[in-house]
């Protein structure tokens, strides 16, 4: 893995790593992570698309693992949306000339839709993994205003904490992931849960334009976003060449979980048949 940065449109140097093959790639990957997450927690799943000669970038959003900010904190999506472009940008000699793709985990689900939707990004494919797409049936009209409104007035206010149990069946996995000192571990604040829940709404007014080639995967047991989500993006998307992976049992992070080889062969035979 080789790190470095990038600077932004307002002059912040966000973190980013990369893991490219000795050899001339088939392809580039380019990994957005979800809340709490860093680009290196990717590690395992960069190396095993590395073996079938595959390139992979990714960076730490603002307020994650080594780029600046308050962690866990989101005060604009649109910095968010940004960021992503401008990494592109950073990297396109890297990547130009051979087929690219564009992966988003959880959270990052949700800013690769709403980049696309946006953007509209030149691209062989896009991947959803267990991708934050829907607010929960569970949370009340109310309480979707309220967090609004809390995160307006008082936007670093902690409101929602996260079971991790519920990220992995494999123990060894929870224990690494508490225990390494880049994951943002803490609550969700007031403005990072608002700021969410305007992108769920502006990705569902807008998911049937998205055209792409689609894999999208997600795990019957994840506790931390619904797998309905990730069906409401198969059925509306306009994709002519679209997959809907589900997993029986799988938790949230099913590149930690116990059938990660599984998803890492997917994604991988995926990319590799579109390039």
């Amino acid at each position: 893995m080789t790190t470095g940065t990038f600077r932004t449109h307002d002059n912040q140097d966000l973190a980013t790593q990369s893991w490219e093959v000795g050899q001339e790639p088939r392809a580039s990957l380019i990994i957005i992570h979800g809340f709490g997450h860093h680009g290196a927690c990717f590690q395992e799943v960069a190396q095993h698309l590395n073996h079938a000669g595959v390139n992979v970038y990714s960076f730490d959003q603002r307020g994650h693992g080594k780029s600046p900010g308050k962690r866990g904190f989101i005060n604009s999506f649109d910095d968010t949306i940004s960021d992503v472009r401008t990494f592109m940008q950073s990297i396109k000699a890297n990547v130009e000339g051979r087929p690219l793709f564009l992966m988003g985990h959880s959270m990052g689900g949700l800013v690769l839709g709403v980049y696309v939707l946006r953007h509209a990004p030149a691209v062989r494919g896009l991947i959803f993994s267990s991708a934050l797409l829907k607010i929960p049936d569970s949370v009340p009209p109310f309480l979707i205003k309220l967090a609004a409104f809390l995160g307006k007035y008082l936007p670093t206010l902690p409101v929602q904490g996260v079971n991790f149990k519920a990220v992995s069946r494999d123990p060894a996995a929870i224990e690494e992931m508490l225990n390494d000192p880049l994951r943002y571990t803490g609550r969700m604040q007031a403005r990072t849960g608002a700021e969410i829940g305007k992108a769920i709404a502006e990705l569902n007014e807008g998911m049937d334009r998205i055209e792409d080639p689609l894999l999208i995967l997600h795990g019957t047991a994840d506790q931390l976003t619904d797998p309905s989500g990730s069906k409401n993006l198969y059925d509306r998307s306009k994709s002519t060449d679209k997959t809907l992976r589900i997993f029986e049992h799988g938790y949230h992070e099913l590149y930690n979980d116990l059938d990660k080889s599984a998803f890492m062969t997917e994604i991988t035979d995926w990319m590799l048949k579109r390039s």
